[in-house]
């Protein structure tokens, strides 16, 4: 086959990049206002979208660490609260995976549950941890237990549970928001829920003054229905108070836990303690003892009579909450 001749072979052509133009001052200038404009627009969605996003909460869901005066306070999302968001919006998490870690202090040895778990939305993915340790205020009973003697399940179940508040926070932007931030009709109740801290004392508090009177009257209403056998007014303030949380199954141990705690979970006991007031004292106002909390009682027993009407001997003893 013959090769092309010089006339029939392609031409040779060479190529120049183009030069962009210069930009117009006044076209940059206008794209600099649309996008403000829609940067605004962006900004108002979001806030209106968090705003549907909390209203999926309770306020129980929320909690204050110390308000330190301020007004506004920060507030921190409970696990519950974050379950509840993260699957009413599609949130996947999971890969969790949990190490043990020993610990030796001058107070001696101890453990720390550490886990690890992913979560991603709408494209975004994060890794979390959460960890928790025997030395935890409620599984070591306020430091009795040694560290051998906490139940590792519950440590395992806090690590976790800290986990997944954490990462779904995280993922969804939820850390950092402020009382303010929160729908109107759950403000003053969150406002109530609020938890302090004594630096460097995991799981300790600092009440106020009011906190703890209204801390003595609660224990002061134990005592008197049990009347005025320590062991059994801490029994009943352990069965009254017990319940289940993020943690596992919480109680107040005894009066000076009860010192202890702040005051969204001081009114939570105070309502307890009336509720059981009233009921005690529609009985008979007659005092507890141990094996009312061992065995359903006898036929009669604490109820005023064979006949089951309130006694009318006495006058109903007064309410040290009241």
């Amino acid at each position: 086959m013959n090769a092309p001749s010089e006339s029939q072979q392609d031409p040779k052509v060479e190529l120049v990049a183009a030069m962009p133009d210069r930009p117009d001052p006044d076209d940059l200038h206008m794209r600099i206002i649309r996008s403000a404009k829609n940067m605004k627009q962006l900004v108002e969605a979001y806030k209106m979208v968090r705003t549907h996003v909390l209203d999926m909460t309770e306020p129980d869901d929320w909690m204050i660490h110390g308000q330190d005066g301020d007004p506004d306070p920060r507030v921190y999302l409970c696990a519950d609260g974050a379950i509840r968001i993260g699957l009413g919006l599609g949130v996947q998490w999971g890969g969790f995976k949990q190490e043990r870690i020993e610990h030796q202090d001058s107070n001696g040895a101890f453990y720390e549950i550490v886990t690890t778990a992913h979560f991603m939305y709408c494209g975004r993915y994060i890794e979390a941890t959460g960890s928790a340790d025997t030395r935890d205020s409620f599984f070591s009973h306020q430091g009795q237990l040694d560290s051998d003697d906490v139940d590792i399940q519950n440590i395992r179940y806090k690590s976790e549970t800290a986990c997944v508040r954490r990462g779904i926070s995280a993922v969804l932007a939820l850390r950092g928001l402020r009382v303010s931030h929160l729908p109107d009709s759950m403000k003053s109740r969150v406002l109530g829920n609020t938890v302090g801290y004594v630096k460097g004392n995991k799981g300790g508090s600092i009440q106020e003054k009011g906190e703890r009177e209204l801390a003595v009257k609660c224990w002061n209403a134990c005592i008197t229905m049990c009347g005025g056998d320590v062991d059994v007014a801490t029994k009943l303030l352990e069965t009254v108070t017990k319940f289940k949380g993020d943690d596992g199954d919480v109680w107040v141990k005894g009066p000076e836990h009860l010192k202890k705690i702040k005051s969204g979970w001081l009114q939570r006991v105070k309502n307890d303690l009336e509720k059981e007031w009233r009921m005690w004292n529609e009985k008979g106002a007659i005092p507890y003892v141990m094996a009312d909390f061992e065995a359903p009682p006898e036929e009669g027993q604490g109820d005023g009579g064979a006949d089951g009407e309130p006694s009318s001997e006495e006058p109903p003893v007064q309410n040290p909450l009241g």
